[in-house]
């Protein structure tokens, strides 16, 4: 077996409504990870590179200022707007996990779907638990809108250990709430 190529790929973050968003993208510009808008640059650097380095990214070299505030706001835009034009990179990633991260990233703002209807978008009805193994190593947070995925009843469910900011999130989005459970209202009809 051949070994792992390793990549270098450009950083570069910009700081958008008072937090900083960082993208580490490849030389022709497709995204290899973002990260969310975070209170601290030096954190938001942080998990895009992480999120990199686990796909095969070895070093990064800082990018143009402009590149990356062009890629941050598409991100934020995307995330608003499923069907817009992202250049997501894919490399790295298994064909299951990219199937998945296509499933999510269509789920529409307003609307949720659980694990399984996921799965079973993808053709992998019993695979819920590898969905959200998926989605806990998704690398590119909010522009593939994995606050969106939730537990089958309902509930919220977990989002890098905050779920108080995945509820924040779905609530800014439209999802309405009944307590601590999602308005079966807002879940997308399984298979779309």
């Amino acid at each position: 077996m051949a070994p792992k190529r390793e990549k270098g790929l450009y950083i570069s973050s910009c700081e958008v409504g008072g937090r900083w968003v960082a993208v580490a993208y490849d030389a022709g510009g497709r995204i290899w990870a973002n990260s969310l808008p975070l209170a601290d640059e030096g954190s938001a650097r942080g998990a895009a590179v992480a999120a990199a380095r686990g796909r095969g990214a070895a070093s990064f070299t800082e990018g143009p200022p402009e590149k990356g505030k062009e890629l941050a706001h598409a991100i934020l835009a995307a995330g608003s707007d499923p069907n817009l034009a992202l250049p997501l990179s894919f490399d790295g990633l298994t064909p299951f996990a990219r199937a998945v991260l296509e499933s999510v990233r269509r789920i529409p703002r307003g609307k949720v779907a659980s694990y399984g209807d996921v799965a079973r978008s993808v053709g992998r009805h019993r695979a819920w638990r590898a969905v959200g193994s998926v989605m806990a190593k998704n690398p590119f947070v909010y522009a593939v809108p994995c606050h969106r995925v939730v537990k089958s009843d309902l509930s919220p469910g977990e989002f890098g250990g905050d779920p108080e900011a995945k509820v924040h999130l779905l609530r800014e989005e439209g999802v309405a709430f009944e307590g601590k459970r999602i308005r079966a209202s807002c879940r997308l009809a399984q298979g779309k």
